[in-house]
């Protein structure tokens, strides 16, 4: 901000520069006429003249208090202020054309010269303003902003074509633009908050891209770096506390625990926090704690939105295991909860198998992540799991817990794409030179249930993105 302000004070320096140098100028003239004094026929000349002036200003006063005091038009005014300097100028000793312009430039053209050099020193002024508004405006990184807004609408722009197409071939199409778009603003936003680190916007968009892409290492970064400078941002802590809680591998990790405890004492009524604690309560088998924070986060959301339809599912299988915790209840009891577990609908699992391929090349301690996504819309893993090569060949089974979000899991899509991906990059975005495998549409719905959960879809991994 130090070039900011030495501008202004240039720029101040300038106008009062401007301003001043007519005043000047002016002062310089009139000393000039006074200091030489009149002599014979000059002396005559010039007292006539002085004369002849004074005549002239007092019978233009008289017409500008007319003008003023609406005894006369704008029209009549400009008639009678002409013959006026007319008459000034017959009266004069000497009628040529030399004489003439001294006489009504000793009224006129005097002035207007001064004003006509001030507007050449504005106009100056004005272009050496531009040249360095514009260098300061460069430096100081608006235009570094207005290229990570421009990149963040050309995002928005293909998530639009994404939602509005059918298209398999082109949702793939455009999913490897917006996660090439989501690279190059990484990159950008990296580059602009290293040279405006009190950006804090900006932070926290660079913050919840990363979350976009997986790079969860990047998002606790700078979440971190917001609560530096303003430690009471409530939301930004709870998703730093959402960001770690991913970057353990779903897991309520003490500092996640304490993060959304300080949210909660805070603001009660953050939805990420409730979802965060009631996570960690139902790891730690505190069921009816669980149950008490997801209640209160449908309560706040909404029982329809798809974070509380997870929300909900999360309360069923809290109560489940509650009931199994607490006494043995009658015969009679245990036929109704018999039934009612019976009637209840069950959550969707999905069985793989993961294979590979021949031709595929990576060492044994390269990450593997086998996940299911929706088959359309939101690309995100809404089950996820994260092996190494040398643990293929594997079986294993896709289920609600194994989400990244309680608002994002199997039970929120009808249907899923399974997808396997040998991950050079330690991320489940897709990179060049990465051996993957899709499988999909696969339904999820209470009638494929059985068939999820009793049978295995196979994946072979034998394919190199380009």
């Amino acid at each position: 901000m130090t070039v900011f302000f030495i501008g202004v004070i240039l720029f101040l320096l300038l106008a009062f520069v401007c301003v001043l140098y007519p005043v000047l100028l002016g002062k310089k003239r009139a000393g000039n006429s006074q200091s030489a004094p009149p002599n014979g026929e000059d002396a005559v000349r010039s007292a006539r003249e002085s004369t002849n002036i004074a005549l002239y200003r007092d019978h233009l006063a008289d017409l500008d208090e007319s003008l003023s005091a609406g005894n006369i038009t704008q029209e009549q005014y400009d008639e009678l202020k002409i013959e006026l300097e007319r008459n000034l100028l017959e009266d004069s000793d000497d009628h040529d054309d030399k004489e003439r312009e001294g006489l009504s430039g000793s009224v006129l053209s005097k002035e207007s010269g001064d004003v006509r050099k001030a507007v050449s020193i504005l106009s100056v002024s004005f272009i050496a303003l531009v040249v360095c508004v514009g260098g300061i405006y460069s430096y100081l990184g608006s235009h570094k902003s207005w290229v990570v807004k421009s990149i963040l609408d050309q995002r928005t722009e293909l998530e639009q074509q994404y939602i509005s197409t059918n298209d398999p071939q082109e949702q793939q199409r455009l999913e490897s633009q917006v996660q090439a778009v989501n690279q190059q603003l990484i990159a950008q936003l990296s580059a602009y908050v290293q040279d405006s680190p009190e950006d804090l916007q900006m932070r926290a968009v660079l913050a919840r891209t990363g979350m976009t892409v997986g790079n969860y290492g990047l998002a606790v970064a700078q979440f971190r770096a917001i609560l530096e400078y303003d430690p009471e941002l409530t939301q930004i802590m709870a998703e730093l506390a959402q960001a770690v809680f991913l970057q353990a591998d779903n897991r309520v990790v003490p500092i996640v625990q304490r993060l959304a405890d300080s949210v909660l004492e805070k603001d009660p009524n953050n939805t990420i926090a409730l979802g965060l604690s009631g996570i960690g309560a139902f790891q730690s088998e505190k069921y009816e704690q669980a149950i008490d924070f997801w209640q209160k986060a449908i309560q706040l959301q909404g029982p329809n939105s798809p974070n509380s339809i997870a929300l909900q599912r999360g309360i069923s299988a809290a109560q489940q295991r509650l009931a199994a915790t607490t006494e043995e209840p009658s015969q009679q009891a245990q036929i109704v909860a018999s039934d009612a577990v019976m009637d209840e609908p069950r959550e969707p699992s999905i069985t793989v198998s993961v294979s590979l391929g021949e031709a595929v090349d990576a060492a044994p301690n390269t990450t593997v992540f086998i996940y299911a996504r929706a088959w359309q819309g939101s690309k995100a893993p809404l089950s996820i799991a994260r092996l190494q090569v040398q643990d293929l060949p594997t079986t294993l089974t896709l289920t609600n817990a194994m989400s990244m979000a309680p608002s994002m899991n199997l039970s929120t899509a009808s249907e899923v794409e399974l997808v396997a991906r040998i991950s050079g990059s330690g991320t489940p975005v897709p990179q060049s030179g990465d051996w993957q495998v899709t499988l999909g549409p696969i339904a999820t719905a209470k009638e494929s249930v059985t068939q999820t959960q009793n049978s295995a879809y196979s994946l072979l991994i034998e394919e190199q993105i380009p």
